[in-house]
């Protein structure tokens, strides 16, 4: 049973209300969970996915691979970005369940929840797709795939953002 959720598909991705959307993001500071500093002001003039996730969380499992193709895809010069927000869970977790993806896109902790807190998160996975000029576009609640993901940039895109 459980090889067979682990290989399913991620279910679609659910476009969610947020008074966030159409607000500048609030910040998300580093330090990285491997060391290297990070702003997500840094990453202006790309799209950006800010994913809260965690290591329990089966639907989080799920989109891994999505998330892993991605991060892949968009590896070059204007690409979209990912940042991972770690949801009540422990770095130590979080290394084993990345893996082989530790260090491929930052990966932010959040001791205490502020970050979550600043965007509304209740329950991951949740997503917000922020605009190159740091203003929110979209929250995404439950599982995703890396093409759902591509649609919501061309979306965005198609608007002007």
């Amino acid at each position: 049973m459980v090889a067979v959720l682990a290989s399913a598909p991620p279910a679609t991705q659910v476009e969610a209300q947020s008074p966030l959307v159409g607000q500048p993001a609030p910040p998300i500071p580093g330090p990285t969970i491997t060391g290297q500093p990070f702003s997500l002001s840094g990453l202006a003039g790309h799209f950006v996915v800010v994913d809260f996730f965690s290591s329990w969380c089966v639907a989080c499992r799920q989109e891994a691979p999505q998330l892993a193709r991605f991060v892949a895809e968009h590896n070059h010069p204007g690409g979209a970005r990912l940042v991972g927000v770690i949801f009540e869970d422990t770095v130590a977790n979080i290394r084993g369940f990345l893996g082989p993806e530790l260090g491929r896109y930052p990966v932010v902790a959040d001791p205490g929840g502020r970050i979550a807190l600043d965007y509304g998160v209740d329950n991951p996975p949740e997503k917000y797709l922020v605009a190159p000029n740091g203003v929110i576009f979209e929250k995404i609640i439950g599982p995703v795939t890396a093409a759902g993901l591509d649609r919501q940039i061309a979306k965005a895109k198609a608007q002007g953002w």
